[in-house]
């Protein structure tokens, strides 16, 4: 027992010696950090729930529990699983591959170390990759930058994908309304938005001033958050890239899980029609089944190309969907809406690419000064660029009615476009201020050395540009994140950001670009 003890006491003893500039005390017991870029410090791999596996798959998200002994948080923790793809892995031989783990949890914390005696505004990132693929740990998502120049607590969250995230069967209903919602994405983020909220204090953070914001799925996965009464005083301040509010009918849920059920009857061999095989199940066979199937079929039973992921269900999100956001029934803050100028070239280039996926990403990562447009895409550069236009058309009208809508409950609304395409060629004829490209600016990552999707996207041509505009940029997300109004302090020659307005012909929008400017024209 003495021994027992002692060795109790010398570990305790060397976790405080070893980290004691770089812990600090979670609801759940100590952490520790370790030193990163840019003078902060990191925790990295913190569970903010219990791993949804066995019976809690398809649950709701369940607290963590205090722990006897500090957790050191020196690594990312695997993704959550999906299919191998060029937003979650760097090698393109893992494409196609299931990656990641079921037990995905976890979050992310970057802050400065000279940290002042004032609470610092918490920046909470959802990464993109339609719901479906993408890593909190990507280098572009990396909040070591953010986190010092902008003088904040810089979070970021996995959260559950594809058929993991969102899953609503009438065999899945109980007492539980939050169990059976299968709002499993929506849920996971306000779990995480809890335990930053109650750790704010302990980080040097303000639990009452929290922006959200994402980029693509993670801007969705925003507006899920905007329309939750679940998620209200959560958060104070919205910012959303090129993604739009989508709720569905539970019916849509049920459709898709039925597809996927059918599926995974078939191929774990139990019959050759799984459809007519589940007639005569009970819904207690298909919660065994459900929670025993292999989770990486689960993963590889695809339904489609994106994946409903945010159902009306009546607790956590409202039963009207769009209906109720028109009408002003979601949490009212200020909100940042913008998109790219070509935010459909990523599309055009996978619809039209010469290349195999891995013959792609392997030419994104290794940059061939060599590489032309016709060496990409098979169809003619005006052909291409038609295609591109009309979807870019598309999503800037769609925003801009989105924007009119939520304009009547909240008139703090700040809208941009993104049309910086400095980019090497071939990539500035084929994707030019493609889809992502504004978050990257706003976070501040222009990672070279570690591989990932946009490696392609730097060159010492562009630069001097880029960081310019990242600096321009920076000062306005500074200010919102700080204090809700992107204006407050502008350096010299920086135009004001308007509010967004339904006035004819009053500015209403900002182009980010090697010249920043305002416009009030119409789409």
């Amino acid at each position: 027992m003495k021994t027992f003890l002692l060795t109790f006491a010398t570990i305790l003893f060397w976790q405080n010696h070893l980290y004691a500039q770089t812990f600090f005390q979670s609801t759940e017991g100590k952490i520790f950090g370790h030193t990163d870029k840019h003078d902060t410090i990191s925790y990295k791999g913190i569970p903010y729930a219990k791993a949804p596996i066995g019976k809690l798959r398809f649950k709701a998200p369940r607290p963590v529990e205090k722990r006897l002994f500090g957790l050191n948080a020196s690594s990312f923790k695997e993704t959550c699983l999906q299919i191998g793809n060029m937003f979650s892995v760097n090698d393109p031989k893992q494409l196609g591959q299931v990656v990641g783990s079921e037990d995905c949890l976890y979050l992310n914390i970057w802050t400065a170390k000279n940290s002042t005696p004032d609470k610092k505004p918490i920046f909470f990132w959802i990464h993109g990759g339609s719901n479906y693929k993408g890593t909190s740990s990507d280098p572009n998502y990396h909040g070591a930058y953010f986190a010092q120049n902008n003088d904040a607590v810089f979070v970021s969250i996995n959260y559950r994908l594809g058929h993991f995230g969102a899953f609503y069967h009438p065999a899945l209903q109980s007492d539980d309304a939050l169990d059976s919602s299968g709002n499993y994405v929506t849920l996971d983020l306000i779990e995480g938005l809890k335990w930053i909220k109650k750790n704010a204090v302990a980080l040097g953070g303000d639990p009452d001033n929290i922006t959200i914001a994402g980029q693509s799925a993670g801007c969705m996965n925003v507006w899920g958050l905007v329309q939750s009464p679940m998620a209200k005083d959560l958060f104070h301040k919205a910012i959303c890239s090129a993604g739009l509010p989508n709720t569905y009918p539970t019916i849509v849920g049920t459709t898709k899980a039925n597809l996927v059920i059918y599926k995974l009857i078939e191929q774990m061999g139990y019959a050759k029609d799984g459809e007519e095989f589940l007639k005569d199940k009970s819904n207690k066979w298909i919660q065994a089944f459900l929670q025993l199937v292999p989770a990486e079929m689960i993963a590889r039973a695809e339904t489609g190309i994106v994946p409903f992921q945010h159902y009306s269900d009546g607790t956590v999100l409202p039963k009207g969907g769009w209906f109720d956001l028109a009408m002003g029934k979601y949490n009212h803050v200020p909100m940042i809406i913008g998109a790219t100028k070509d935010e459909f070239s990523a599309v055009g280039m996978m619809s039209f690419s010469k290349l195999s996926m891995e013959e792609l990403f392997n030419e994104m990562l290794n940059t061939n000064p060599n590489l032309t447009f016709e060496d990409i895409i098979k169809i003619d550069q005006k052909a291409y660029r038609t295609f591109i236009a009309s979807g870019n058309f598309s999503m800037h009208k769609t925003q801009d009615g989105v924007l009119n809508a939520l304009k009547i409950y909240n008139n703090d609304l700040y809208r941009y476009h993104f049309n910086w395409d400095r980019l090497p060629s071939p990539w500035d004829q084929a994707l030019g201020a493609l889809h992502g490209l504004d978050a990257i600016f706003y976070l501040g990552n222009f990672t070279t050395k570690e591989k990932n999707f946009s490696n392609f996207a730097w060159s010492n041509e562009n630069k001097a540009s880029r960081e310019r505009l990242r600096s321009q940029m920076g000062q306005y997300f500074k200010n919102f994140i700080h204090h809700g109004d992107p204006n407050t302090e502008l350096n010299n020659g920086q135009p004001t950001w308007p509010r967004w307005s339904i006035i004819p012909f009053k500015d209403k929008r900002m182009y980010f670009d090697d010249e920043i400017s305002i416009s009030n024209d119409v789409l």
